[in-house]
């Protein structure tokens, strides 16, 4: 009899706490779906048209510098005298002239640069120009250095270059900086002849 109740007590006792170990359900858990909202018949949908409106992609002007929301086309009516700048994915000098003036006043300017010009093709509006890389040539190091330590410079650059010149519109005209054969010239080279003259010619 003993034996009984004692068996019955651990039954009722494993009962009361297994009951705890059953999670219970939240009451959000209870709510069902209910209906979409909808607008009464007597009022107007709002527009939503503009809500998720993307903006134009930006550009930036001066490469390093701030971000404006203008095109291309219009940060390049605003030019005043010579910028250099990103444009189509290439760095030009903007220069706010014609043509006809713009290719006189590039050729001066050149010689006054330390830019030695081999040939002007008017025609196609292209210099052809000597340019020394002088940064690299300093740098470079000894005879020494270089067989026995297997020691290397900075890269030279020097070389032939065509600088071409065309007309944006009738008051710009834009100038960047290709290879002697027209492929893409290195990024120093163009940095150096550009900012140059845009300082001799802004």
């Amino acid at each position: 009899m003993k034996k009984i109740s004692l068996l019955t007590l651990w039954v009722l006792a494993i009962s009361l706490t297994s009951c705890g170990w059953i999670p219970k359900q939240n009451e959000y858990e209870k709510v069902g779906e209910g209906r979409p909202l909808e607008v009464p018949p007597d009022l107007d949908e709002p527009d939503t048209s503009n809500g998720v409106r993307i903006p134009n992609a930006t550009y930036s002007a001066v490469r390093g510098g701030p971000v404006d929301v203008q095109t291309p086309d219009q940060q390049l009516a605003a030019i005043e005298g010579a910028q250099v700048l990103d444009y189509q994915g290439d760095q030009v000098l903007a220069l706010a002239d014609a043509m006809n003036s713009a290719w006189r006043r590039v050729g001066f300017a050149l010689d006054r640069i330390g830019v030695e010009v081999e040939e002007a093709r008017e025609e196609s509006r292209v210099y052809l120009v000597e340019y020394v890389d002088v940064d690299a040539r300093e740098q470079r190091p000894g005879v020494f250095s270089r067989w026995i330590l297997r020691r290397k410079g900075p890269t030279d650059h020097s070389g032939t270059y065509q600088l071409r010149l065309r007309a944006h519109s009738d008051t710009l005209t834009l100038i960047d900086v290709r290879g002697e054969n027209g492929g893409r010239a290195a990024e120093p080279v163009k940095d150096s002849i550009l900012n140059s003259l845009r300082d001799r010619l802004g």
